[in-house]
C-alpha cells in the first residue's frame, strides 16, 4: 500500500490533468486558466488523499464531482450549469477507466477490483489514468475537438439558459454518478451494472444535447 506522499503527487497530476480536460471539452486554452487551474489542483488533492487515507473511496464519487464543480463555479468562475456540465462530461469516463483497469490488473478477478481499488497498486492504475487522459487531452486540444458555447469569459458575455431536458438529464447524471461509483462498493454486481447502463445513457443524451445547444450558435 502506498504511502501520502505517492497519494499527493498521483492525484496532483491527475487533477491538474483532468481540470485541464474539464476545459478543452470546450476548446478553452488550458494556457490561459494556469492560476485558477494550480489553485484548484491543492483542494481536490488534499480531498481525494484524505479519502485514501481514511479508506473511503467508496465515498469519492460523491465528494470528488461536488468538488470538481465547486472549483469551477467558485475557482474559474464558470456558470453553475455549465461547471457541473463540465464535470459530467468527464467523470463517469475516468469511472469506468479506474474500474477497467483495475479489472485487468487483477487479471479479470471482478471479487479482487474493489480490494485493489482501496489496497494496492494506486501507482500503476494512476499512471495508466494520467497517460490515457493525457491522450485525451491532446486529441481535443490537437483537432480543436469539443463544444463552444460554454463562453471563455461568461462574466462579459450574455447568460443563455440550457434547455429543461439537459437541466433534468445533468441533475440526474449528476446525482446517479455518486451512485455508481458507490454501487461498485456496496451494492450486487447486477444492480451496478444496471446503475452504469442507466448513466451511460444519460451521458449520451446530455452528449447529444450539448451537440443540440451547439447547433444553436
Amino acid at each position: 500500500m502506498e504511502g501520502p506522499l505517492v497519494f499527493t503527487i498521483v492525484y496532483l497530476i491527475i487533477w491538474s490533468i483532468v481540470l485541464s480536460l474539464g476545459l478543452a471539452l470546450f476548446r478553452m486554452r488550458v494556457s490561459a486558466y494556469t492560476a485558477p487551474l494550480m489553485i484548484s489542483v491543492i483542494p481536490m488533492t488534499l480531498l481525494s488523499v484524505i479519502l485514501q487515507l481514511l479508506n473511503s473511496a467508496y465515498l469519492t464519487s460523491i465528494i470528488q464531482p461536488v468538488g470538481a464543480v465547486l472549483c469551477y463555479g467558485l475557482i474559474f468562475r464558470f456558470r453553475w450549469w455549465h461547471s457541473i456540465l463540465m464535470v459530467i462530461l468527464y467523470y463517469p469516463i475516468n469511472i469506468f477507466l479506474e474500474v477497467f483497469y483495475n479489472f485487468l490488473m487483477t487479471r479479470y478477478q471482478w471479487d479482487r477490483v474493489v480490494y485493489h481499488m482501496v489496497e494496492e497498486d494506486l501507482f500503476s492504475v494512476g499512471g495508466l489514468l494520467i497517460l490515457t487522459n493525457l491522450l485525451i487531452l491532446w486529441i481535443l486540444q490537437y483537432f480543436r475537438l469539443g463544444f463552444t458555447f460554454i463562453p471563455a469569459n461568461p462574466s462579459l458575455v450574455r447568460f443563455r439558459s440550457m434547455s429543461d431536458q439537459m437541466l433534468a438529464f445533468l441533475l440526474a447524471a449528476f446525482c446517479i454518478t455518486g451512485i455508481a461509483g458507490f454501487a461498485i462498493f456496496f451494492l450486487h454486481t447486477a444492480v451496478m451494472i444496471l446503475i452504469v447502463i442507466v448513466l451511460v445513457i444519460l451521458w449520451l443524451l446530455i452528449v447529444r444535447l450539448a451537440y443540440r445547444e451547439e447547433s444553436r450558435d
